[in-house]
């Protein structure tokens, strides 16, 4: 999600999305919206962000605020997620279009970045650590 934030919550921009597991609201707002729109697999939080901000509402970001979130991968789940956050992108953008809005924008630089991102050594390495960690338990238990 650095790469993500990085690029589209840059200094003096409007925020225009967070992950569902990085934000919070009101339930009485979030039933007010409609909830996630259950028709989405993935991406359900950047089109909720999405229909949040067409309705006038501000995202703000909090940097104090201290949010834990895991899952469990192998490096075939690791890429099942991420071809499914593809899907789920594209799903939104379908869902931008049915609400009369713009559809795919294609931003060059964000792939870029996306890609250029993934070759950093931390990254790689946290990534490689994790499966690593998590195959070894699984073959454990």
């Amino acid at each position: 999600m650095d790469v993500v934030y990085s690029y589209y919550h840059q200094l003096g921009k409007t925020l225009r999305f967070f992950a569902s597991n990085n934000f919070a609201l009101s339930r009485f707002d979030f039933l007010d919206l409609g909830g996630f729109n259950e028709s989405f697999y993935t991406s359900e939080d950047q089109e909720f962000c999405d229909r949040w901000l067409q309705k006038g509402f501000d995202l703000k970001y909090v940097p104090s605020t201290l949010v834990y979130h895991d899952h469990y991968l192998t490096l075939d789940s690791f890429w099942r997620q991420h071809f499914n956050y593809g899907r789920g992108a594209f799903r939104f953008y379908q869902s931008r279009v049915e609400r009369g809005l713009h559809g795919l924008k294609i931003e060059p630089q964000f792939y870029q970045k996306l890609i250029t991102y993934s070759f950093y050594l931390e990254f790689f390495t946290a990534i490689l650590l994790k499966i690593l960690v998590n195959s070894f338990h699984r073959s454990t238990s």
